[in-house]
């Protein structure tokens, strides 16, 4: 246990700056010091010593405000941060609760945004899926913003003309799109037959490579 000697305001950040009677100094925001009564000749117990470190006095809500202020996040992402800065789970819920209200942290804006990257990138339905599992989105949420991205077919096209530049369609060039087109999570059927209205196109008989 510790007593408060002083409160005064620090140099930078807007916060106070407490001294404990066992040397420590703690900073905390004036909204903190206001709700738990913090005051000169009040003795602090050892856990609320740790709370207030561990928080650097700065509310879940608010520390969850200065999160969303750097990234984007999902609601699994922002509540991991706050656990990992020592929030407890009823304080990331009432955190989390207040800034869904002001619309801060959507699950729903935060996938559809994702999503739209996606389409710039010309990724696949699946691994757009992967990525937002990867995230903590909600399959549900997930889904219906997935439903946002161009017909697979038409993104297929869109890429094979890109990376074959109208060349003959040879069997190493086609090995490698194929990789290629695999590696960004399209399925194999989808990418052989866009490879195949590619050698329709050019006129040419190369098959697609097999699965």
């Amino acid at each position: 246990m510790a007593e408060i000697l002083s409160i005064k305001p620090a140099r930078r950040g807007g916060r106070l700056l407490l001294q404990l009677s066992d040397g420590t100094f703690l900073r905390v925001t004036r909204d903190i010091a206001a709700e738990l009564g913090l005051r000169a000749g009040k003795t602090l117990t050892e856990a609320d010593i740790a709370a207030l470190r561990a928080h650097g006095g700065v509310r879940a809500d608010e520390a969850a405000a200065m999160i969303l202020g750097r990234r984007a996040c999902s609601v699994a992402e922002l509540s991991e941060r706050l656990a990992d800065r020592g929030y407890t789970d009823e304080e990331i819920a009432a955190a989390v609760e207040k800034l869904s209200e002001y619309g801060l942290v959507d699950d729903a804006a935060y996938a559809a945004a994702l999503t739209e990257r996606a389409a710039a990138k010309n990724l696949s339905r699946r691994a757009l899926l992967f990525e937002l599992a990867r995230r903590g989105v909600d399959r549900d949420v997930a889904l219906e913003a997935a439903v946002a991205l161009p017909d697979a077919a038409a993104a297929l096209d869109e890429l094979v003309a890109a990376r074959l530049r109208g060349a003959p369609p040879e069997r190493a060039l086609f090995d490698k799109t194929y990789r290629y087109l695999a590696g960004r999570g399209f399925a194999s059927g989808d990418i052989r037959a866009a490879l195949r209205r590619y050698a329709e196109a050019h006129s040419q008989g190369c098959e697609p490579p097999e699965a």
